[in-house]
């Protein structure tokens, strides 16, 4: 089990179950060291994938895309893989797992799209969210000025092109920073949410809440353990 990595192990392990009873099954193993081995292998590999950088999360996104394009179409709903989280996963991890695919389906759909009028503002968007680490300051009023276009045409060309609201994208690549931030040993929810742009740690605390079903100190702790 150990030759599995990234994307492609915790798919492939993830559809060694069945789909009715949630059992395990391989054609090496007995069916009751099948099933806590597979589930094993399973969280391993799954947890192994939230532990890369982001960077490393993109590149092997991409390698798991361009190794089977047939799957692509299928990815750009979530359906599609959200059934690679194991079922023992807690639901902060889940949330964390289904907002960093989230994050690179949208960069995935914007970028392999077809070409359109306004594309060009959509990239300088979505390079704009992640730069300011999904700030509450961004805001697609503040853009709109800049690129002298009314703001219902900028979210209307950004959720055509990438399904999501620009608002939406901007929570979700927050939170990926906040998780990101929480690893690092030390961190202070206060240093965290001016990163973020709250001007209030109580902000960022509840959305972090909302968000990952977490406290952000909780899931902190957890991640550094």
């Amino acid at each position: 089990m150990n030759s599995h990595r990234g994307l492609p192990g915790v798919l492939t392990l993830a559809n060694f179950y069945e789909a009715v009873s949630g059992s395990c099954s391989h054609p090496d193993l007995g069916p009751t060291s099948a099933s806590a081995d597979l589930q094993s292998a399973h969280e391993a590999a799954f947890h192994g994938w939230l532990a890369l950088s982001r960077e490393e999360q993109a590149g092997d996104f991409q390698a798991f895309l361009a190794a089977q394009p047939g799957v692509r179409d299928a990815w750009l709903e979530r359906d599609a893989y959200g059934a690679a989280v194991p079922a023992a996963a807690p639901k902060p991890l889940r949330r964390v797992f289904l907002c960093h695919l989230d994050i690179l389906l949208t960069i995935h759909r914007h970028h392999f799209g077809a070409p359109a009028s306004g594309a060009w503002r959509v990239t300088a968007m979505l390079d704009l969210a992640h730069r300011e680490n999904g700030s509450v300051r961004v805001s697609i009023k503040r853009l709109a000025e800049e690129y002298r276009v009314s703001e219902n045409y900028l979210g209307r060309i950004f959720r055509r092109r990438t399904g999501m609201g620009f608002r939406e994208y901007l929570r979700l690549v927050r939170i990926r920073c906040a998780v990101e931030l929480q690893r690092l040993p030390g961190s202070r929810a206060g240093e965290v949410a001016g990163t973020l742009g709250h001007s209030r740690t109580e902000n960022f605390a509840r959305e972090f809440r909302e968000a990952v079903a977490a406290t952000a100190s909780g899931f902190g702790t957890r991640l550094r353990r």
